[in-house]
């Protein structure tokens, strides 16, 4: 079941109960001085980066997305983003296939 947060409107204590999402609307009892306490709305939890890991197809260990970026450039990589797109297109002109996204199948 998710966690709610609230407020107390009275002490200012927060609290979280775990509820069923059919019974978090509404005000809900501070569980310290047993005043009504408002629902607070918090952000979600976003990680900010990746743990380190061993990556076979570059032959080293990466650290961050950046450093990975980095890595990749140096090799002469480009990431699957859409960029590597943009240059096989100016690249080969009309013969690219815009519809797929990729160059033309070889004959």
């Amino acid at each position: 079941m998710p966690r709610y947060g609230y407020k107390c409107a009275t002490c200012g204590m927060e609290f979280e109960l775990v509820l069923r999402v059919a019974d978090y609307a509404g005000e809900k009892k501070c569980p310290h001085c047993g005043a009504m306490g408002e629902r607070v709305f918090e952000p979600p939890y976003v990680i900010h980066d990746i743990k380190p890991y061993y990556d076979r197809g570059l032959g080293t260990w990466v650290n961050s997305r950046q450093d990975r970026k980095a890595i990749m450039q140096s090799q002469g990589l480009v990431e699957a983003d859409g960029s590597g797109a943009r240059e096989a297109e100016e690249l080969l002109g009309e013969q690219y296939d815009k519809e797929n996204r990729r160059p033309p199948k070889a004959n």
